[in-house]
Parts: structure tokens; sequence; C-alpha cells
């Protein structure tokens, strides 16, 4: 079994936190941390969830998911009711890291639904993965579902909305946890997805390309038998009309004689001078 390892840095990595209220328009994808669940400011409660999307394409198409997790180093938690619920689901919708916020996707198209709370449009429960968490140093989620459907239908690609507890505002607890993002300074500390795979049969591939290959060979030869079908005929045809030609000669020669054999013999003879005798000559 293969593995892959992905915990980009901020050049190359992909992640950003939204939340409601007061910052609803404002983008946080220059961020250190993210933050998922709700959380009390003065007397208002705000919702924050964060957005991520890795690149596993290196992995062969038709692998085998054996494993995969996702992993988060926290940075801190406020958790009243002794655990948070925390859903990471598949996003249906396209998101620039410096232009997403609870409103917008990219900074100009709106969600469907703000904080892509929308199903389908926006996020799908069909993909996704639910935890208890309970306050670890690290938030481990299982992903193997999410990565497997990503490399057999997204093209290689996870885009994951973490979503905490929301609580309706105004009511219940504040459950908040943080985490560090890709742009945190220690690479061991941002954001881990592992991922244990099997590739495909390497006999399957190899048969593929030898199949690919005689395909190829059988249509260069089927092209080469057609020109030299077409050469064929087209010497078949000089041939035929080599022949015709010589037939019209010979016919052309036989009508010349048929000709000439046919004229009157006085036409065929050579005309003679009129030679009279002595005594028939005219007395001058």
């Amino acid at each position: 079994m293969a593995q892959l390892i992905l915990q980009p840095g901020a050049a190359t990595g992909k992640d950003a936190y939204i939340a409601d209220g007061g910052f609803a328009d404002i983008n946080h994808g220059d961020n250190s941390e993210g933050f998922a669940g709700t959380y009390a400011v003065g007397k208002t409660w705000e919702f924050y969830r964060s957005l991520f999307e890795y690149d596993f394409s290196a992995i062969p198409p038709g692998s085998t998911i054996g494993s995969a997790t996702f992993e988060l180093t926290k940075t801190g938690s406020t958790i009243d009711s002794g655990s948070l619920a925390l859903s990471l689901r598949r996003l249906t919708e396209a998101w620039t890291e410096l232009g997403v916020t609870w409103n917008r996707e990219d900074g100009t198209l709106f969600w469907t639904t703000p904080g892509a709370s929308h199903n389908n449009d926006d996020h799908t429960l069909t993909d996704k993965v639910d935890i208890s968490y309970t306050n670890g140093a690290l938030i481990s989620l299982p992903a193997t579902a999410l990565v497997q459907e990503g490399l057999d239908n997204q093209a290689g690609i996870g885009s994951w909305l973490l979503i905490g507890e929301e609580h309706d505002h105004g009511a219940g607890p504040s459950d908040l946890v943080s985490f560090y993002l890709c742009e945190w300074a220690t690479a061991a500390q941002r954001p881990k997805l592992t991922i244990n795979y099997t590739p495909p049969d390497t006999f399957d591939l190899d048969l593929y390309a030898a199949t690919t290959r005689g395909l190829d060979f059988h249509t260069a030869t089927a092209r080469a038998l057609d020109a030299r079908a077409a050469t064929t005929r087209d010497l078949d045809f000089h041939a035929a009309t080599t022949r015709d030609l010589d037939f019209h000669a010979a016919t052309t020669r036989g009508l010349d004689f048929q000709l000439y054999a046919g004229h009157p013999a006085h036409v065929l003879r050579p005309r003679r001078r009129l030679i009279l005798p002595a005594h028939h000559a005219l007395a001058g």
C-alpha cells in the first residue's frame, strides 16, 4: 500500500474561515487560525466555519483508498457542553481563499444560502463525516470516503467545509474550537491529510497500454492495406487501359487494311498510258 501525505504551507495550501454577523462580508483567507462552532460576542452569538481544499490527483485514477485521516492541531476551545459535534462536508461550489466570506464564494458570487449552508447547491450531506470532539490536542477526522469520492468523481480534488455545533442566536452554550491553518509558521502543526491507498493492478495498466498499442498497429495496418488495395486497383486499371489501347490500335490497323483491300481493282492497279499502234496514227 502506498501513502501520500499533504501538509502544505501558505504558498500552496488553500484554507480559510468564515463567520456570520458582523464578519459576514470579511475575508479571513490569510489568517493562521481557523474556527468551527458558536461563540458569544457580548450578547450576540456568531457562527464560525472553515473551508479546506486539497489536491491529491497524484494518486493514480482507479486506486482504492484504504484509509485517510484529516488532522487539525487545536489552538483553543470553549466547549461548555463537554463535547463538540463536528461535521466535515464536501463543498459543491468553487471558492477562492482570498475572496470567500460568509455571504460570497469568491468575493463576487453569492452562496446559494449564506455560509455555504444550502444542501446540494453549496455542500452535500451525502459525502460527509461526523465526529464528537472532546478537547484533545488533535482533531482527527476520518476522511476515507471523502478522499475516495474526490479521486473518483472530482479529478482528485477534495473541497471541504467544517461545521461545528451552531445554536440559535441568543440561546445555548458557547461551543467553539480553534486550530492552525496552512499559514501557520510551524509546518508540523498545519492541517495534515494522510492517505493510504492501493494503486490499480499494474497488469491491468500494462494490458491497457498493450491493447492501445495493438489498436494503433491495427489502424496503421488497415491504412497500409487500404493504400495497397488502392494502388492495386490503380495498377489493374492501368493494365486494363493499356490492353484497351492495344486493342484499339490493332482494330484501327485492321480497319485500315480492310479499307485498303476493299478498293476497286483499277484503283488498286497503277494507271497505264494508252499507246496506239502506228497504223492507227492520225494523219497530220
